[in-house]
């Protein structure tokens, strides 16, 4: 078996792709934000290749200056993206099983941290999504800095205190994985959303599993074996 912790607690998992799936048209999103940065000053060239919340950061950076003029964009720019996320999110669904796979998980003693670089309202959105049994839920707007940057992980590692090397986490994109190997934990590509098991296991998965059921499976056996 690929490796895992010997004494496993918590799992950290992300939400989109992995436990929910809705259409989010990123591309609309990065050119709503490029439009507002050229309202700005800020050319489409200093943005080019940044997901979208990186662009409203650098743009924001390059806007400087008066604070209060930066300000004002980075809010008008998560206007944009929380409208386009939400209105995805109300046409979303849970993936097959999830709500089960977290039950049995909790029920096997293992703490269940959902991390999101989306805002708290589309877990609202999300038809059935607050039924999920889970230990802390982090949004973006719960930390100061999303994955891939590992904060966001040890924030939501210490919300249900726990340590990285007794934790795993999962994800459907090769950003979670990089995140987790960032923070010191064990890593899982779920295969639901926009990772394929090539770009998964190159950005460094312990683990590839077809969805969140299988590796319940396997993680609440790891845990009856601790």
């Amino acid at each position: 078996m690929a490796r895992l912790p010997a004494i496993l607690d918590a799992l950290v998992v992300d939400f989109d792709g992995t436990l929910a799936e809705a259409d989010y048209d990123f591309g609309a999103m990065r050119e709503r934000v490029r439009v507002l940065a050229g309202e700005y000053g800020v050319s489409a060239r200093d943005l080019d290749g940044l997901y979208v919340l990186e662009a409203v950061e650098r743009a924001a950076e390059i806007i400087g200056g008066g604070i209060e003029r930066a300000r004002a964009f980075r809010a008008k720019a998560q206007d944009v993206i929380l409208d386009l996320e939400v209105r995805a999110a109300r046409e979303g669904r849970l993936l097959p099983g999830a709500e089960q796979a977290l039950q049995a998980l909790h029920d096997a003693g293992v703490r269940v941290a959902i991390v999101t670089r989306n805002s708290g309202a589309v877990l609202d959105a999300i038809a059935g999504a607050r039924r999920l049994t889970y230990g802390a839920f982090l949004p973006r707007e719960a930390v100061p800095r999303v994955k891939p940057d590992p904060a966001h992980l040890l924030a939501a590692l210490a919300a249900v205190g726990c340590e990285p090397a007794h934790a795993v986490m999962a994800g459907d994109h090769p950003m979670d994985m990089q995140a987790g190997k960032a923070a010191g934990m064990a890593t899982a590509g779920v295969l639901t959303g926009a990772g394929t098991r090539e770009s998964l296991t190159a950005a460094g998965a312990d683990l590839i599993v077809a969805s969140v059921v299988e590796l319940s499976r396997i993680l609440t056996g790891a845990a009856r074996d601790t």
